[in-house]
């Protein structure tokens, strides 16, 4: 092997370390190169005006919205694992089931859904971790959507990199004909017991989810957790969530439904 050969790899080596280690500037760079342009995805269909979440088995697959093409570029997986230890970063978007199990479409927080709509959430993450998924009741009890024992949804580990679909590739969320504001708590955390420490159980009352609010709206006044929303770029639609600390990353996701 060449001098000049192994000069080159060792610069290769310490420049891919010092940008594992360089600090976010924003919740996106965490999982793309913002040198790169721009994927291609499925166009989000037209806003719709819709209460209730019920956790429903489809009888309809319908393909993933597929995210991969040409453009802008996925940071490298191997970088991210560099950061074990540092940022934890969580990603999510709405798939909006199609008609008749028609290809699904695309859609950002502030789509307004209508009764009988279905959706189901996709989470990729920088580093491995586990997620939990609870919604909050009007009445001030929540209930933990995923977790779900009872639907034999158990395994809450999220790989690095990688598009998981919850509640489950086969279930959606449906639309329940009260309109109103549904809103659900996102926490990921790198092991299960941690995800204890905000809620444990399959449901929660009020003082329990009366802490777990106060944790949230704690988590999203804290400097360390950055968030940044995309509605308009094609491929890239959702919401960002980075803790440039290491710490658990709790997000809330409001959906109106009338």
């Amino acid at each position: 092997m060449t001098r000049k050969f192994l000069f080159f790899v060792l610069v290769v080596a310490v420049a891919a370390r010092l940008q594992a280690q360089a600090p976010v500037k924003g919740a996106k760079d965490l999982f793309y190169d913002p040198a790169a342009g721009t994927v291609t995805s499925v166009t989000p269909t037209p806003a719709a005006p819709s209460k209730g979440l019920v956790p429903k088995s489809s009888v309809h697959r319908t393909s993933p919205v597929k995210l991969d093409g040409s453009g802008r570029r996925p940071i490298n997986p191997a970088l991210n694992r560099e950061r074990q230890g540092g940022p934890m970063g969580l990603s999510y978007w709405i798939e909006l089931q199609g008609p008749q199990g028609g290809p699904g479409s695309q859609v950002a927080n502030g789509r307004v859904f209508r009764s009988g709509e279905r959706i189901r959430l996709h989470f990729r993450t920088n580093v491995e971790g586990n997620i939990a998924l609870i919604q909050l009741g009007s009445s001030g009890t929540s209930q933990v959507l995923f977790p779900n024992p009872g639907l034999k949804l158990t395994d809450s580990r999220l790989p690095a990199d990688e598009d998981r679909i919850l509640p489950s590739e086969n279930s959606w969320l449906r639309f329940d004909n009260n309109p109103g504001v549904e809103r659900l708590i996102v926490m990921f955390a790198r092991l299960p017991a941690d995800l204890d420490r905000f809620a444990k159980g399959s449901t929660l009352g009020t003082q329990e989810t009366g802490s777990l609010v106060q944790t949230v709206q704690r988590v999203k006044g804290s400097k360390d957790l950055l968030v940044e929303t995309d509605s308009q770029t094609a491929g890239e639609v959702g919401t960002y969530a980075v803790n440039v600390v290491g710490q658990p990353v709790v997000l809330e996701i409001v959906l109106e439904h009338r």
